[in-house]
């Protein structure tokens, strides 16, 4: 398989992952953490290039984190909080190692 970069592979990954039915709780938060973390970069990274359009307040179209709870199964907010999870975890296992 050939993807675009890196992103593109670790999406695939994770989609792969999240289709298995063996996970664990624990292990399904972490991967829609890693997902909606890496989603929303990509998006704030797009608007920094100017590649899409800035979007109001009020407009939900465009919202990372209401699009993956809706694939899902999950609350807007669960997604949120898992994204917080996964980047505080990471967080953690980097000042293990040094």
């Amino acid at each position: 398989m050939v993807f675009a970069d890196v992103d593109a592979a670790m999406d695939w990954i994770d989609a792969n992952q999240l289709g298995r039915r063996n996970l664990t709780p624990d292990q399904r938060s972490i991967i829609r953490g890693r997902r909606y973390n890496r989603l929303k970069k990509a998006a704030a990274d797009n608007l920094k290039r100017g590649t899409e359009a800035p979007k109001l307040q009020s407009d939900t179209s465009g919202d990372t984190a209401a699009a993956i709870a809706d694939k899902h199964g999950v609350s807007r907010a669960t997604v949120i909080r898992d994204g917080k999870r996964c980047r505080c975890s990471k967080l953690m296992n980097y000042s293990w190692q040094t």
